[in-house]
């Protein structure tokens, strides 16, 4: 997706239900660098998700102990992350 422009606009249709194809240019551009390389997660992020949720529940249960990172940076140490986008 990072990598090949011309490849991921004929698909974002498909998974987004926009078909105009100058916002998708767009919404590409615009959120491209905002992507990271390695995709951790972090407290924030899960934290700003069950925000979103509709059930009072779920925005009060603590997640923090389920993030887990190790396998992401595992294959990033390996190098694996890094041959994706070359």
């Amino acid at each position: 997706m990072k990598r090949n422009k011309q490849k991921t606009l004929p698909v974002l249709p498909k998974y987004t239900g926009v078909t105009n194809d100058e916002w998708n240019s767009y919404a590409y551009e615009f959120f491209m660098p905002l992507l990271s390389t390695i995709p951790r997660m972090t407290p924030d992020v899960v934290k700003a998700t069950q925000e979103l949720s509709t059930l009072a529940e779920t925005r009060k249960l603590n997640l923090k102990p389920y993030i887990n990172n190790g396998f992401v940076d595992k294959l990033a140490s390996q190098g694996f992350i890094d041959k994706l986008y070359r």
